[in-house]
């Protein structure tokens, strides 16, 4: 009766199934740092978690650095699979994950450095057929959260730091026109 919320408070095996499923998504993160630590890789605090987490979940088209057969990639988050919770558990699609421990596999696109900091969509696996390259990894293979949102709420700045780098500035300091005529 004093209840407002709506909301019943989860018990019986569906309570022991979201337990479980927190158990193993926690020994895998336990296991992912224990396996990049031993690896010696660098930044081994952005390695552990992805950057993913329940403030920043792994979206649907987010951006990440990949481990794939061909090396590292970067990659395009198109499919995001996850296994239920429960002894049965099935794989589904998900939208977004709160953990990298939780996802299961990931079907990406892959892109290719082509020139320091060019990609392409088109690699040399794939440039005969000229077709993009798509992949489906495990979640192990999947490094990094790549962070556009930051920059892409700040372009009408990052439009004028590019007008202020195309400028010219004469010897004694004054701003000469840029080659579209501006100052």
């Amino acid at each position: 009766m004093g209840r407002t919320s709506g909301q019943l408070p989860e018990t019986g095996n569906v309570a022991n199934a979201a337990l479980a499923a927190k158990e193993v998504v926690k020994k895998a993160i336990i296991c992912r740092k224990n396996i990049f630590k031993k690896a010696k890789l660098p930044l081994l605090g952005p390695l552990d978690d992805a950057c993913i987490s329940a403030l920043r979940p792994l979206k649907v088209d987010d951006f990440a650095i990949a481990y794939t057969e061909w090396g590292l990639r970067i990659s395009r988050v198109i499919a995001i699979y996850s296994k239920g919770g429960g002894k049965n558990g099935k794989h589904a699609a998900v939208d977004k994950a709160d953990t990298i421990a939780g996802v299961s596999y990931l079907g990406v696109q892959i892109y290719q450095q082509h020139f320091r900091c060019h990609f392409r969509s088109i690699p040399d696996a794939t440039a005969m057929y000229q077709c993009n390259q798509f992949a489906f990894i495990p979640s192990t293979a999947f490094f990094y959260l790549m962070e556009f949102d930051i920059l892409s709420t700040a372009l009408p700045q990052l439009a004028e730091a590019a007008k202020l780098f195309r400028k010219r500035t004469s010897r004694n300091g004054t701003t000469q026109r840029d080659e579209e005529g501006n100052f």
